[in-house]
């Protein structure tokens, strides 16, 4: 039994237990083993994926990565589960008990659970941030509804970069300009504790139609890039040139908030 779980590339991963098996060639005698890890995918993407991270099982002093040929993996459809296999080539000298399987390369970040209950696992858990409030242009409303932490981008089924972090901020927004408008990536801004701003990595708004007395467009986010450990206060810049410009002549807009 393993019963261990991890996030990675818009995935959650739970190992239920492994299976050990030798086989040996009749003519040469050499003796072949393998190790295989069954596993439940569950795709937390919106569209079908494919759990295809680079895979490896390390020991004390040895590494087996996985045999991808032999690898039972099916695509996932988004928001569902899958059963698969996880096949490694393994020898005589493999230590079970100091065994653990590793997920992703090394310029990503990567998983670490072990084989058995005694090690410590990196599972890459997201985590969900309490983020409300409004930031308020004369003629544009963006209401914040949720935020999260995240090592993947689930609807890419990426994994992000080593040391650093995605933060996505989810809001509605209220235009009071008639017709349809658009807000764009360089209309936002991060300002991160140390000062320094950072663009988006990616939006989700497209276009927002509006009207004197207001039209809510829900379930839009800003997707940026933050580091690893990002405890402390940002501030969200929203410069949305003449688009959402009003009478009052006001250009831009902040949104504060905390990580802790």
């Amino acid at each position: 039994m393993v019963g261990q779980h991890f996030w990675h590339s818009g995935f959650r991963v739970d190992v239920v237990d492994g299976e050990i098996a030798s086989t040996t060639d009749q003519l040469s005698k050499k003796v072949t083993r393998v190790l295989t890890l069954s596993a439940t995918l569950e795709n937390l993407g919106a569209d079908t994926g494919f759990f295809g991270p680079s895979l490896a099982i390390t020991t004390s002093d040895n590494s087996y990565p996985a045999n991808e040929f032999a690898n039972g993996v099916p695509d996932v459809p988004g928001g569902l589960k899958s059963k698969g296999t996880l096949v490694f080539l393994i020898d005589q000298e493999f230590d079970l008990a100091s065994a653990e399987l590793l997920v992703g390369n090394a310029n990503e970040n990567q998983a670490r659970i072990p084989l058995n209950s005694s090690g410590d696992a990196v599972r890459l858990e997201p985590r969900e941030l309490p983020i409300a409030g409004t930031l308020s242009m004369e003629l544009v409303d963006l209401t914040f509804t949720s935020a999260a932490l995240r090592y993947d981008v689930p609807d890419r089924h990426r994994q992000v970069e080593k040391g650093k972090l995605s933060l996505t901020l989810n809001f509605d927004v209220l235009s009071r300009k008639s017709g349809s408008w658009s807000i764009f990536a360089t209309d936002l801004a991060l300002i991160l504790p140390d000062g320094i701003a950072i663009p988006p990595d990616d939006i989700v708004i497209g276009s927002l139609k509006g009207s004197d007395a207001g039209v809510s467009t829900t379930d839009r986010s800003a997707r940026f890039l933050v580091d690893e450990l990002p405890a402390g206060n940002y501030t969200l810049r929203l410069a949305p040139g003449s688009a959402f410009v009003g009478a009052d002549g006001v250009t831009e807009a902040t949104f504060d908030f905390s990580i802790k």
